[in-house]
């Protein structure tokens, strides 16, 4: 039941999703703080339309909010962040991939973000089901990857992701507060 339901707000939160142009826009705030991306955006509708698009990556992730706070406090400077609220945001290659110059086998991992004076990476590591970035596995870690920064001129309030299609493959987009983070993904 609890799928079906996630399931449910994941569709109607594609239905409000915007085209990249300038200035990032990102899907409005689901009712319940789990939220869901998927490359291609359409695949997680494709199945209502009879379409055949099978989704690619699927980003499972919590959604704080600023409410207030600089963005300093919760992704602080020099430490690893668990990417989102509670339990650390999963992301679901259905192919294999490359993130920078590194091969990432077709599966699930847990990602997390490091925070090096305002530049962030982006890593992903095998053990899952964590709660915050508490007993980090250096050992599990498959790839790490500096993001592509910038600014977007409207504050994002709650942490929000979704993908863009690029040449060869995807880029993540990440935006919360004035800040764009972009993890590229080849295919």
């Amino acid at each position: 039941m609890k799928r079906i339901i996630i399931s449910m707000m994941a569709v109607a939160a594609l239905f409000i999703v915007s085209e990249v142009n300038a200035q990032e826009k990102f899907p409005g705030l689901d009712p319940s703080p789990l939220d869901v991306a998927f490359f291609p955006s359409n695949s997680a509708t494709a199945e209502f339309r009879g379409d055949r698009v099978e989704a690619k990556i699927k980003f499972y992730y919590s959604r704080p909010q600023l409410k207030g706070r600089s963005l300093d406090e919760l992704v602080p400077n020099g430490k690893t962040w668990r990417f989102g609220a509670n339990e650390a945001a999963e992301i679901t290659f259905y192919q294999d991939v490359n993130i920078g110059s590194t091969k990432v086998s077709a599966g699930t991992y847990a990602v997390f973000i490091d925070n090096n004076n305002g530049k962030w990476s982006f890593s992903l590591n095998t053990k899952l089901n964590r709660w915050g970035n508490f007993h980090m596995d250096g050992d599990k870690e498959v790839a790490r990857i500096d993001a592509a920064m910038s600014t977007n001129s409207d504050s994002v309030e709650a942490l929000s992701v979704k993908f863009k299609e690029v040449d060869g493959g995807a880029h993540m987009v990440v935006g919360w507060g004035n800040v764009i983070a972009e993890m590229p993904i080849k295919m």
